[in-house]
């Protein structure tokens, strides 16, 4: 999980957002809480998703 996502995140930043550090840097913070999230709640990630999906 962890090095493709790692991956597609630097080929995001290249791509898209080369020319605005600031915003690089939000974004890149951001996938990494969520990464951190998802990571701290593995065992009820997929339970968590489709509650947020269909609604509490």
């Amino acid at each position: 999980m962890t090095l493709p996502t790692f991956s597609l995140i630097r080929i995001f930043n290249n791509k898209h957002m080369k020319k605005s550090k600031p915003n690089r840097i939000i974004g890149a913070f951001l996938i990494l809480m969520a990464i951190a999230y998802l990571y701290n709640n593995w065992t009820s990630a997929k339970q968590g998703f489709l509650e947020g999906l269909f609604g509490q």
